[in-house]
C-alpha cells in the first residue's frame, strides 16, 4: 500500500500540513522539483519545493541542484530590497525521502495558478482595461527590478516562467521572483551553458534569454500574440490596438526583436515606469474618475437630509433636482475627509459648500461580494461639520462622478468596473503614519546615533584659537600665530563628551605629540566658523613650534600663502580630512543599511537567525591533519550561516582557519567571491600574506589588495594598479582583442601601452587615458574573486555603491573596530565570519563612548551642543530622525541609548552575541 504524503514527510516536514495535490509534479529525470502548498507548524501558508530521492546515482545530482538553489537564495537575501522583490526561503532540509526548500509566499501564489484558473482575476480576464493594464505593468516592473538585481550579481535565472513569479493580484503590485534551481553565476565566458546543458532550457542561457522570457510572458498576459510582437513586418502601431507604441517597443526590446547592443535593466525599468505614468495620465484625463452613488429617492435618509437643509424647497420625488443640488454643493472645493468616530475607528466624508456627505464602500446588489471603495455610496448627510478630523484632501470637482442610485447607476458601475479611480488610495493617504517602531527600525537608529556621536567627537577635535600674523620663515613662507582661546560652547561640549581636559590642553598635547614624532605637523587648517565639514578652510599650515615670545598656549605655523583669517578662528588637525572621509563613508553605509533588512535582522537577533548552510565539509587529508578541536571549529564555521564569531588568543590557528575556508570555497565553487577585511592596513597585509602563501598552486583566484593612495604599498603584485597592468597587458595580447572591432582593439592596446610606459601629463588626451585606466582598475575590483581591504576603505565604499556581493565577508581583528566601522564590510555578504581576541584592546575612545551612552540625558545634551557645528552636507536622514527623537520622546530615547550601547559594545569581540 502506497504511503500518503503526510506519512512520507514525517521527518523533515513533520508538523507541516501539505495540500493533497501538487501544483507541479516533479521530474527527477530532468532535476525538476515538485511544488506544493502547505501550512507550517504555526498554521501559516508556505510553498514547498521537493526533490524526491530516486537512488544513489541520481540523488547526488538532486542534492547538487537543491544546494545550488539554497546558495542562490542565501546570496540574494543580502541584496538590498531582497525581501520586497524575491520570495524568501524560510528553511531547507532533507530526509530519507527527499530534499526540501520551504518558501514564504506571503499572500501570493504562483502566477501560473491564476493564469490557468477557470475564474481568473479581473486583471487577467480583462487586461485591456487601462487600470488592469497599468497594474500588470506595475507588477512586471517589480520583476524587471528583481531581474536587474540578479544580473548585477552575474547570475542568470535560466528558468523564468509563470511558475517562478509569486503574486496575489490584489490592488497593489506585489510580484516577487523565485525558481532559482537552475540559476547560475558567470565568472568567465566558458561558464555560459550551451544548448542541452542542465536541462532548464534547450537554448543557450544568457542574460538576454532571461529578458526574452520576461518579454514573451508580459505580451501573453497583456493579451498580445507573441508572434505579432516579433513580426517586424508589422509597424509598432499595428501590433495591438490597445497598446501604445512605447509598450510595443519595450516588448520588442525585451524579446530581442529590436537589436540593442546591451539590454540595460535600469533603462528598461525607467521605460516601464514611463509607460505606467502615461497609462495613468491618459486614464485620469478620460474615464478614471471617483464614482459615487447617492441614494436619492423619496424614502431615503439622504433625501430627507437634503430637504431639511434646503427648507424643503426640493420635492422628495425630484431626483434630478436633488442630484443637481449635490453636484452644485460639490462644485467648489470638495474635501475628502477622514473623521474619527465614537468607537475609535474612522469614517469617510465628502465636505461640500454646505453639507457633509458620509461615504461607505459599495457592494453590487444581490451579491455576497465584500464591499470595496472601487465605488462609494452615500446614504446620509448633515449640515454640521465634523470635529475629529484625522486628515483631508482637496479634490477637483471634475474628479467626481456623481450618480443617483438606481438601475441606471448599477448598470453604469457594472460596465465601468476597472475603469474608474479607486477611492481607497485617497482614503489611505489620509491615515496618519504609524509611529510604532519595529526592532529593525531601532537597530538602524542605534547605528545612526552611534554615527552622530562619532561626528560629535570629531567636532570636539576642532580647536578655538585667536589668530594674528607671525614673522615669515627664513625660506620665505608666511607665518601665523594661533593662541588658544576660551570658547564656552566648545568647553561645554568637551565636558559632555567626558574629555578629562579642556580643548586648549588637548590642542597643546596634540601639537607636542606631533613635534616629538615629526608626524602630525603638516596639513593643519584654519577655519572661520569651525563647523565639521566646513569647505572654506586654509589647509596649508605646518606647525613649527611654540611662540617663545608669548605664553605656552601660543603656537607658530607657517605656510606658502598669507592667511585671510584674523581674530577668532578654529584650528583643525591634518588628520581631520581623513576622519571626514571616514564619516562620509559611514553615512553611505548607514543609508545602505536602511534597505538591508537581512543584515538588520541578523544584527537584531544574531542567535535567532543562525541556519545550516548545507555546505558539505570534505574530510580530505588537510582536514584529517587537524586536531579534533580545529576540525570541530572548521566544521561549525562552514556549516553556519549567516554569522559566526571565531575567538581566541594569538597562535591558536585563527588565520589558518581563514586560509582553509578560502581554499575550500574556491575548490568547491571556483566562481566564489570573498572579501577579507580588517580595521588596519597592517592587519590586512598580514592576513593577505598568510592566506596567499597557504593557497595550493591549483587554486588561482583573481586576488587584489585595495590600498589607500597615501599608504606605502608593499612589494606585491596584488595591488589593484599592478593587477590592472597584468590583466590589461594579457587582454591586449589576447585573441579576443585581436578579433575585436578595430576601434575597440586600438583603444585597449593604446591604454595598455600607456600603462606600461607609466606616462602622465595634463593634456586632454592624457587625462582621458588616466580616466580610462581608473575605470579599468574599478572593473578589476568588481571582478576580483578575492579582495583584501580595510573596513573603511574607498574600495569597500565603491563596492557598496555598486551593490556588489561576496559569498563571504571575513573580518580579522574585529575587536579593534567600532560598530560603525564593521558595518561596511558586513553589508557586502550574506555570510560573515568575525575573528577576534577576547583580550584585545577596545577601539580608541570606546570607553568614553560607552560611559556616555550610559546616560541618555548626557547624550541628549552632547548632541544638542554638537549638531549646530555639523555642516548640513554631512548629515544623513537617519541622523535627522535621531534629533527629532531627542526633542519629543524621552522614554524612547532612553531605549535608543541602550540599543546604541549594545552596538558599541559589540565592536569588541568578547561582547559580540
Amino acid at each position: 500500500m502506497a504511503l500518503s504524503r503526510a506519512e512520507k514527510t514525517a521527518f523533515f516536514l513533520k508538523g507541516y500540513k501539505p495540500a493533497p495535490d501538487d501544483l507541479v509534479g516533479g521530474d527527477p529525470a530532468h532535476g525538476r522539483p515538485s511544488l506544493f502548498r502547505a501550512r507550517n507548524p504555526d498554521g501559516l501558508p508556505v510553498l514547498i519545493k521537493a526533490w524526491a530521492r530516486e537512488g544513489a546515482a541520481s540523488d547526488a545530482d538532486m542534492k547538487d541542484i537543491w544546494r545550488s538553489e539554497i546558495r542562490q537564495l542565501q546570496r540574494l537575501a543580502a541584496v538590498p530590497k531582497a525581501d520586497d522583490l524575491f520570495v524568501p526561503m524560510i528553511t531547507a532540509g532533507s530526509d530519507r525521502d527527499g530534499f526540501y526548500i520551504v518558501l514564504d509566499p506571503g499572500r501570493g501564489d504562483p502566477l501560473e495558478t491564476f493564469r490557468s484558473a477557470t475564474a481568473k482575476p479581473p486583471v487577467l480576464s480583462a487586461p485591456r482595461l487601462p487600470r488592469n493594464r497599468r497594474l500588470l505593468w506595475e507588477n512586471f516592473l517589480r520583476v524587471a527590478r528583481a531581474l536587474e538585481l540578479l544580473h548585477s550579481q552575474g547570475i542568470i535565472h535560466r528558468n523564468l516562467d509563470p511558475w517562478s513569479i509569486i503574486g496575489s493580484f490584489g490592488d497593489e503590485p506585489d510580484f516577487r521572483l523565485t525558481g532559482f534551481e537552475w540559476s547560475m553565476r558567470l565568472a568567465t565566458v566558458e561558464d555560459v551553458p550551451r544548448a542541452g546543458a542542465g536541462g532548464a532550457e534547450a537554448k543557450a542561457a544568457s542574460f538576454g534569454q532571461d529578458w526574452r522570457n520576461l518579454g514573451l510572458m508580459i505580451a501573453e498576459l497583456l493579451d498580445v500574440s507573441p508572434g505579432r510582437v516579433i513580426d517586424l513586418r508589422l509597424l509598432l502601431s499595428e501590433v495591438a490596438d490597445h497598446l501604445s507604441v512605447t509598450e510595443v517597443r519595450i516588448l520588442r526590446k525585451l524579446t530581442g526583436t529590436i537589436p540593442v547592443e546591451r539590454l540595460d535593466g535600469e533603462q528598461i525599468c525607467r521605460e516601464i515606469s514611463d509607460v505606467i505614468e502615461t497609462i495613468q495620465a491618459q486614464a485620469a484625463g478620460g474615464e478614471l474618475k471617483l464614482a459615487a452613488a447617492f441614494r436619492l429617492d423619496a424614502r431615503s435618509q439622504l433625501t430627507r437630509d437634503i430637504r431639511l437643509a434646503t427648507g424643503n424647497e426640493i420635492e422628495a420625488n425630484d431626483i434630478d433636482g436633488l442630484a443637481a443640488f449635490v453636484r452644485d454643493d460639490l462644485a467648489g472645493e470638495p474635501y475628502l475627509t477622514l473623521v474619527k468616530d465614537n468607537a475609535g475607528g474612522a469614517k469617510v466624508a465628502l465636505l461640500g459648500n454646505q453639507m457633509t456627505y458620509w461615504l461607505s464602500p459599495y457592494r453590487a446588489p444581490e451579491t455576497t461580494d465584500i464591499p470595496t471603495f472601487e465605488f462609494a455610496v452615500c446614504e446620509k448627510a448633515e449640515l454640521a461639520r465634523p470635529h475629529a478630523i484625522i486628515g483631508s484632501e482637496v479634490l477637483l470637482p471634475e474628479m467626481l462622478d456623481i450618480l443617483p442610485a438606481g438601475k441606471t447607476q448599477e448598470q453604469s458601475f457594472s460596465r465601468r468596473r476597472g475603469r474608474v479611480a479607486h477611492w481607497q488610495p485617497h482614503i489611505d493617504a489620509l491615515k496618519p503614519a504609524e509611529h510604532r517602531k519595529t526592532d529593525l527600525d531601532r537597530k538602524y537608529e542605534a547605528f545612526a546615533l552611534l554615527t552622530a556621536l562619532e561626528m560629535a567627537y570629531a567636532v570636539a577635535d576642532i580647536f578655538p584659537v585667536s589668530v594674528k600674523p607671525g614673522r615669515p620663515s627664513e625660506g620665505g613662507n608666511h607665518g601665523v600665530i594661533a593662541i588658544s582661546r576660551h570658547d564656552e560652547e566648545r568647553e561645554a561640549l568637551s565636558k559632555l563628551l567626558l574629555f578629562r581636559t579642556s580643548p586648549a590642553v588637548r590642542l597643546s598635547e596634540l601639537l607636542d605629540k606631533g613635534e616629538a614624532t615629526d608626524k602630525g605637523n603638516d596639513g593643519w587648517s584654519l577655519a572661520q566658523t569651525g563647523s565639521l565639514g566646513e569647505r572654506d578652510v586654509e589647509n596649508h599650515w605646518r606647525y613649527v613650534g611654540v611662540d617663545a615670545a608669548n605664553q605656552r598656549e601660543s603656537f607658530r605655523f607657517e605656510g606658502s600663502f598669507a592667511t585671510r583669517i584674523s581674530d577668532e578662528a578654529f584650528l583643525i588637525p591634518g588628520e581631520m580630512r581623513g576622519k571626514l572621509t571616514q564619516l562620509r563613508r559611514r553615512l553611505k553605509a548607514l543609508r545602505a543599511l536602511r534597505e538591508h533588512s537581512e543584515l538588520l535582522r541578523m544584527l537584531t537577533d544574531p542567535r535567532g537567525r543562525i541556519e545550516d548552510s548545507h555546505d558539505p565539509v570534505k574530510q580530505d587529508n588537510d582536514f584529517k591533519s587537524l586536531d579534533k578541536s580545529k576540525q570541530e571549529a572548521l566544521t561549525s564555521i562552514l556549516s553556519t550561516i549567516p554569522f559566526f564569531l571565531l575567538q581566541g588568543p594569538p597562535g591558536v590557528g585563527k588565520t589558518y582557519a581563514v586560509s582553509e575556508i578560502v581554499r575550500r570555497r574556491f575548490m568547491d565553487e571556483p566562481t566564489s567571491r570573498l572579501l577579507l577585511s580588517a580595521q588596519s592596513n597592517a592587519a590586512i597585509d598580514h592576513l593577505m600574506k598568510e592566506v596567499i602563501d597557504m593557497l595550493p598552486s591549483d587554486v588561482e583566484p583573481v586576488a587584489v589588495r585595495a590600498r589607500p593612495a597615501d599608504d606605502d604599498a608593499s612589494d606585491t603584485d596584488l595591488e589593484i594598479d599592478r593587477q590592472a597592468d597584468i590583466w590589461l597587458e594579457a587582454l591586449a595580447d589576447s585573441d579576443l582583442v585581436e578579433e575585436a572591432d578595430p576601434i575597440v582593439r586600438d583603444k585597449i592596446r593604446d591604454l595598455a601601452a600607456a600603462r606600461k610606459a607609466k606616462g602622465s601629463g595634463k593634456s586632454k588626451a592624457a587625462r582621458a587615458m588616466i580616466a580610462e585606466a581608473r575605470a579599468f582598475e574599478a572593473m578589476i575590483l568588481r571582478s576580483a574573486s578575492l579582495v583584501f581591504a580595510t573596513t573603511n576603505s574607498a574600495a569597500v565604499e565603491q563596492l557598496i555603491e555598486e551593490s556588489s556581493l561576496f559569498d563571504w565577508t571575513i573580518i580579522e581583528e574585529a575587536g579593534k573596530a567600532t560598530g560603525s566601522e564593521l558595518l561596511s564590510p558586513l553589508l557586502l555578504s550574506h555570510r560573515r565570519l568575525m575573528i577576534g581576541d577576547h583580550q584585545q584592546l577596545a577601539p580608541y575612545g570606546a570607553d568614553n563612548m560607552i560611559k556616555l551612552l550610559s546616560s541618555a540625558d548626557s547624550v541628549k545634551k552632547a548632541l544638542r551642543a554638537a549638531m549646530p557645528y555639523i555642516a548640513r552636507y554631512q548629515k544623513e536622514p537617519g541622523i535627522e530622525e535621531i534629533l527629532n527623537v531627542i526633542e519629543v520622546d524621552e522614554a524612547d530615547f532612553g531605549r535608543l541609548c541602550a540599543d546604541t550601547l549594545a552596538v558599541s559594545r559589540q565592536s569588541t569581540a568578547s561582547d559580540l552575541p
